[in-house]
Formats: C-alpha cells, sequence, structure tokens
C-alpha cells in the first residue's frame, strides 16, 4: 500500500502510552471518548461504517471505545481488543519516525475494573509477556 493513500491499519493494545499515571487518566478522555459506542469515531472505519457491537457474541462482552484517532473493540471476558481500526496517512508516518516508545503505561479507564487488564495481571509470572499489543493478561490465561 502506497503511503500516499491512507490505510486502515490493525493494530492492538489494551494499555495505552502516556505520560499519565492510572490516577487521572481518565482527565486525557474527551466527553465524546468517555462515550462506550462508536458513534463518536466512525470516521476511522472502513467507508464509515463502524463495527455493531451486536454482531459480537454476547460472552465476550464486547466494548466500543473510540480515540482521537482510532476505535477499539474489546473484550470483557478475554481482557484484549478484539479488533482495533485506525486510519494512517502518509504525514502521519512521516510524524512517527523516529519516536520513543515511553513505557508508561496504565490500564484504560474507561473499561470496567474488573474487565480489564491491569499491570498486576503481568507482574511475577514466567514466562514475562509484554504488556499489550493484543496479549492475554497472563492472570487470565492462568485462571482459564
Amino acid at each position: 500500500m502506497y503511503l500516499r493513500k491512507i490505510a486502515v491499519g490493525l493494530s492492538a493494545f489494551v494499555l495505552f502510552s502516556a505520560g499519565a499515571h492510572a490516577r487521572g487518566a481518565i482527565d486525557l478522555y474527551s466527553t465524546q471518548e468517555r462515550q462506550l459506542s462508536f458513534d463518536t469515531c466512525a470516521d476511522v472505519f472502513p467507508g464509515a461504517t463502524p463495527i455493531k457491537t451486536a454482531t459480537v457474541p454476547a460472552s465476550l462482552k464486547p466494548l466500543a471505545l473510540c480515540s482521537d484517532h482510532f476505535a477499539v473493540l474489546y473484550s470483557q471476558t478475554s481482557k484484549t481488543p478484539l479488533v482495533v481500526v485506525e486510519r494512517l496517512n502518509a504525514r502521519q508516518l512521516k510524524d512517527a519516525k523516529g519516536e520513543e516508545r515511553t513505557n508508561h503505561f496504565y490500564a484504560d479507564p474507561r473499561i470496567p475494573k474488573g474487565a480489564r487488564a491491569e499491570l498486576s495481571d503481568y507482574r511475577g509470572v514466567q514466562p514475562a509477556m509484554d504488556r499489550g499489543h493484543q496479549k492475554y493478561p497472563v492472570r487470565t490465561i492462568l485462571n482459564t
């Protein structure tokens, strides 16, 4: 795919990188982003047609999350994203070149506490697992 074309990239992560700690992290989200639906971010989906959460099995407890430039269809059962949609363009890719990872992670405060992966889900378990990036929280795997 050429960089001049807008690309829809699928990437996934449960924990979002930012310079804030878990306390006050909800303040990073606008009122629109705090709404648990794709109504406010339909433009990031191909054809501006969001995924309908009703088409996902109820057993996965799907949750729609919008952020400034991407959307996440999240499973409260597995504590992982099912799909992440992000609209990219050449300017964004060029701007991101050389950007360093901060490694400041926090659990998404829009997800109910018992349904989200916490940093503690990844501590002290061997083999070690990376936080986010569509990895099952270790404690979820061990408890199933």
